[in-house]
């Protein structure tokens, strides 16, 4: 137990990573047009990624009718429903992509396809009759819906009711600078126009802009971008900073004053307590004046302070006294200069609940001593730190013996390496200890690599059940094969004994293909009723030396070219870096080849004739080195 509150005691000193961080938004003060939006995407990008089977889970959280937690708010309609009603036609419940995945055709493609910011729940019927129509002024010359009132459409574009209308601005214009082309991504852009189908754009940027401005984020929409950060890790900037869009596409121009450098100490509010912020206001005139303002609601001046300034900084004292833990602290900094201009600035901060020494039990004290635990159903607070994270699930753990467990259906995590504190119920399913239920989550960031204990494969037994575990020198029985849509188990081997591989159909290991020879497999120790299992996250976990951190894996990636990608011409054209042919081969979502060859240095073209619309994995074979995969789309 001590060991435990000594290390959150340790961590309270960090950064916190919850609302919007200290200088999330930093970098974006100052700038304007491209160079503003090359520094919000550095800071929105990276997110934590989900499948789109799980996303609806992830909906019910963010989308949760205030009034009645167990309906969601569906987009167009504006109508409270069951969150249990996913399904097809009618009044069943449909997840819309307000960035219609055919601008680009993203289907089953991450992160595009399940990126809960594009995400909203929708009356399936309105969502079939908007299918994937751009987004501009329609009414009164269109249709109207008469179960969505105030929705028009036409034959090439989409007007949503005046309550959807910011929403549907904000999620396009996020979709437009989260995704630049970057990191193997679709580059996405929002457009002044309409009919941009099947081009990875999307309009009316002018119109869009209109309703950004004209209909402002409410406090449901705040509320979803604060969950959808606790799940995903990032932000819709124009939910935050509504005036990030005329920075960009307008005419807007830069403040004259600036304040940046946002911090709290201590970093991580507690409730009824007092916390110091600390900003840096400056400005080419003199400034007289720089006044804080918090409360409990966006916006509120229900206390205030004068700032007190040390050269550029400036420092204020907030009392916290009725702030209850598990709940938002609202504090916009007001400055004023000579010249009698002024600028306002929001943000926000999670306040913590005081949780004392005796309220964490230790994560060895649920485990027990034998193959299950002696405390189902019971009600616990936990600590520990993040050390992977599989779609609807992820594990923490800390140094010691059955120092580890599931965190199972919980619509907030952290980053990989975060310290985390959770409120939940603890379960026995099929042998494997469980924390359901979540009701409290605090991340108290720090992001410290956890490491992987080497072991061999005899040595796995209980007491490393939720253990981030590295298994040295094994092979697959099935190496060289693509993992197949709907996963499966893989047997791993080493000179001590077997074990199984499981993969989830929703596993970012779909499509990818199991290394040959002997490698090193990184993976959770979890559990299926008496048989031990290993999970992985993605295909770096299955090599001895991981992709994102080699940079001649790096390079050799980069030594293909796979274009156009979506391809609708009958050929995909291959220009290869590399200085001898490469073999390649082309296999559906079910793991199996459709087509073989090889591409010359140069451009190489293939022929598509014999597949039909639909996502592929094309995988290149280089001689003498690991091959790799990527997911093609035929039109």
């Amino acid at each position: 137990m001590k060991r435990i509150i000594f290390t959150i005691q340790c961590l309270a000193f960090s950064t916190l990573l919850w609302s919007q961080p200290v200088n999330y938004y930093n970098q974006a003060e100052g700038k304007k047009g491209t160079e503003l939006k090359a520094a919000l995407h550095q800071a929105i990008s990276g997110h934590v990624d989900y499948s789109y089977n799980n996303s609806k889970y992830l909906m019910n959280y963010c989308d949760a009718d205030p009034a009645n937690p167990s309906n969601v708010i569906l987009l167009y309609t504006q109508r409270s429903q069951a969150s249990d009603t996913y399904g097809t036609g009618g009044d069943y419940i449909n997840r819309e992509h307000v960035w219609a995945k055919s601008h680009g055709n993203f289907a089953d493609i991450r992160p595009m396809d399940s990126d809960v910011h594009n995400l909203h729940p929708a009356d399936a019927s309105v969502n079939e009759m908007r299918s994937n129509r751009d987004f501009d002024k329609v009414s009164p010359n269109g249709t109207q819906i008469g179960e969505a009132p105030g929705t028009w459409y036409n034959n090439s574009a989409w007007e949503p009711a005046d309550a959807a209308k910011g929403q549907v601005a904000r999620a396009i214009l996020y979709m437009d600078v989260r995704y630049e082309g970057t990191n193997g991504e679709m580059d996405l852009t929002a457009f002044n126009g309409v009919n941009t189908y099947p081009q990875p754009k999307h309009g009316n940027l002018q119109t869009l802009l209109e309703w950004h401005r004209k209909f402002p984020p409410t406090d449901f929409e705040r509320r979803r971008n604060e969950r959808i950060f606790n799940m995903q890790l990032n932000r819709n900037p124009f939910v935050d900073h509504p005036e990030f869009a005329d920075l960009i596409w307008g005419t807007a121009t830069v403040p004259t004053i600036t304040i940046s450098g946002n911090s709290l100490s201590p970093a991580i509010p507690i409730e009824n307590g007092k916390v110091s912020l600390s900003v840096s206001v400056q400005s080419a005139q003199t400034i007289t004046s720089v006044k804080v303002y918090w409360s409990k609601t966006f916006n509120g001046e229900d206390n205030s302070a004068t700032m007190t300034a040390t050269g550029n900084e400036y420092k204020a004292e907030m009392n916290l006294t009725g702030f209850t833990g598990d709940s938002y602290l609202y504090y916009k900094v007001v400055a004023s200069n000579q010249a009698n201009e002024q600028r306002s600035k929001q943000f926000t901060a999670f306040i913590h609940k005081s949780i004392n020494r005796d309220q964490l039990t230790a994560l060895s004290q649920i485990q027990g001593s034998g193959n299950n635990t002696t405390m189902s159903d019971q009600k616990v607070t936990i600590a520990g730190r993040v050390s992977k994270i599989i779609d609807g699930e992820y594990y923490i753990q800390n140094e010691g013996t059955r120092e580890a467990i599931c965190i199972y259906s919980a619509p907030q995590t952290g980053a990989l390496g975060d310290s985390v504190i959770v409120s939940g119920t603890v379960t026995e399913y099929n042998n494997l200890t469980e924390i359901k239920d979540i009701t409290y989550f605090c991340n108290l960031k720090n992001n410290k690599e956890v490491k992987p204990i080497e072991v061999k494969i005899s040595d796995l037994n209980e007491d490393l059940e939720g253990k981030l575990i590295q298994i040295k020198s094994a092979s697959f029985s099935k190496a060289g094969t693509v993992i197949p849509a709907d996963g499966g188990s893989f047997t791993l081997s080493d000179a001590s004994g077997s074990i199984t591989l499981y993969v989830n159909y929703a596993s970012k290991l779909v499509g990818q293909t199991i290394p040959s020879g002997t490698t090193t497999v990184t993976a959770i120790l979890s559990q299926y009723k008496s048989t031990y299992q290993l999970l992985a996250r993605d295909i770096n976990d299955l090599k001895t030396t991981p992709t994102h951190s080699n940079p001649a894996v790096i390079s050799q990636e980069k030594s293909f070219r796979v274009f156009p990608n979506p391809a609708n011409s009958g050929k995909l054209f291959i220009e290869s870096a590399k200085s001898t042919a490469t073999s390649f081969s082309i296999t559906s979502l079910s793991g199996n080849t459709i087509q073989t060859g090889s591409v010359e240095p140069g451009i190489s073209t293939i022929q598509l004739d014999r597949l039909s619309s639909g996502v592929y994995f094309i995988t290149f074979t280089p001689e003498n080195e690991n091959s790799f995969s990527q997911k093609i789309v035929i039109q």
